[in-house]
């Protein structure tokens, strides 16, 4: 049950994504030939008006065939995606990665409507040893109250404000027994490792929660969509930061993982429960979602990228130029493909 689960985690996703393009080029009058769950051979299919809609046999993607100039050429009531305002395909495209955000943030929100969340009270529970906030003075049931003006209502607040300080000092209003007082702390960067050889750096002051102060928040209707929004942020930041590695760490590359890594993954959130489950099917829906924004042809940021420049110039790109362009980027492509594969597989060898 646990990979069927991986399966439909998967294909949920994907067909997210897929029908953000095709809904928006239905939206426009674009004639959609064919919309697939997975590529390669068709297993089975049906047809709906000009549209066949597909299941093909490998199932690690999707795709929405448009009518192009030739399929124009053999019918002449066919109107090519080509012929479209530059903004109509540059929507379409992108709107792929719009339903992957969008579905993240609807799991997300439901669940926090459903099952609220928990979080701690802001007490803090360990000053790091030699860490900034022992240098500072912290000690030990001091309760944060803001950072750099700042309230801090809970300590899933504190993260936030400390990574975004990028290491400038902070101003840490706390309160100690019956006084309120103010110390600034200067946040150290660290390497965390958040999955098995998977490293995210991110700033600290070397503090812990009080874990007596674990709280159960069941957020009202209109504070669950301001809670949906912030766990929605740091999934964004996680994606922004691991990319920003990919381009700065020599030893980034071992980090990339495929759909072995994500089906596991996948698997052991489903054995947690259905909770974990939805919220890791959120994560990795504005995973994938940001992932097709890069400008690496045959993601969905390239085809954005090519159409807004074909309607700053008023002219479509020229063959030669786009048909090397897209042969470069299928080749750097697949051998991401390729590498996130020996990882997924190296890391289930070790």
């Amino acid at each position: 049950m646990p990979y069927l689960a991986a399966v439909i985690l998967f294909g949920v996703v994907i067909l997210v994504h897929e029908l953000g393009h095709f809904f928006m080029a239905k939206l426009f009058r674009m004639d959609v030939l064919r919309l697939s769950l997975g590529f390669g051979p068709v297993l089975f299919s049906f047809k709906r008006g000009r549209t066949e809609y597909a299941v093909s046999a490998i199932p690690v993607g999707g795709y929405v065939k448009l009518a192009e100039e030739d399929d124009a050429r053999k019918d002449p009531s066919i109107t090519p995606y080509e012929r479209h305002p530059w903004y109509q395909k540059t929507l379409m495209a992108l709107m792929g990665t719009g339903f992957n955000l969008v579905l993240g943030f609807i799991v997300i929100w439901a669940l926090v409507l459903w099952k609220g969340t928990y979080d701690y009270k802001p007490v803090v529970g360990e000053v790091l040893k030699d860490s900034p906030a022992e240098k500072a003075e912290l000690k030990a049931g001091d309760i944060i109250l803001s950072i750099n003006g700042k309230p801090v209502h809970y300590w899933s607040d504190i993260p936030g404000l400390v990574n975004s300080s990028k290491g400038a000092p902070l101003v840490f209003t706390i309160k100690r027994g019956e006084k309120t007082l103010t110390v600034t702390i200067t946040p150290k960067k660290v390497s965390e490792e958040v999955d098995k050889g998977i490293y995210l750096d991110r700033w600290m002051v070397g503090i812990k929660a009080d874990e007596k102060h674990l709280i159960h928040i069941k957020p009202g209707f209109v504070a669950s969509v301001g809670e949906a929004v912030r766990m929605c942020g740091n999934i964004v930041r996680i994606v922004f930061d691991s990319l920003g590695k990919l381009f700065t760490n020599k030893e980034a590359y071992k980090q990339i993982g495929g759909p072995i890594a994500i089906g596991k993954m996948a698997s052991d959130s489903f054995r947690s429960g259905l909770v974990s489950y939805f919220y890791f099917m959120a994560a990795i829906s504005i995973m994938i979602g940001l992932f097709n924004l890069l400008p690496i042809p045959p993601l969905d940021g390239f085809l954005g990228i090519v159409f807004f420049f074909e309607g700053m110039i008023g002219r479509p790109m020229g063959e030669r130029f786009r048909t090397a362009v897209q042969i470069v980027g299928v080749i750097i492509f697949v051998s991401l493909f390729i590498l996130a594969f020996y990882n997924d597989i190296m890391r289930l060898m070790s």
